[in-house]
């Protein structure tokens, strides 16, 4: 079941770089954004969700990435321009 997590996560994070790119690309967004600590990679939600829902599953998730990868630094951030939520995860390459 983990293998299966990992290649899922693995797939969904590949289709999220290919969007992002294109998305980054074809808009302005990036000429509003601010400097922020390095990170290795960036997870957002879906904007306009239940506020609820969401907070549970950014809690969720944070909770299975302490779990099985407890060396990865996590913020938990809130995008106000797109109001989603949005996880830096950091390695630390030690």
């Amino acid at each position: 079941p983990l293998h299966s997590m990992r290649v899922r996560v693995g797939s969904l994070i590949q289709d999220g770089i290919v969007k992002g790119q294109r998305f980054a690309l074809s808009s302005d967004l990036w000429r509003y954004a601010t400097t922020t600590a390095h990170c290795d990679l960036l997870v957002t939600f879906k904007p306009n969700q239940n506020e609820q829902e969401i907070k549970q599953l950014v809690a969720w998730l944070v909770d299975i990435i302490k779990t099985n990868e407890p060396q990865l630094k996590i913020e938990i951030r809130h995008h106000k321009l797109k109001d989603c939520y949005a996880l830096y995860l950091t390695a630390g390459y030690k």
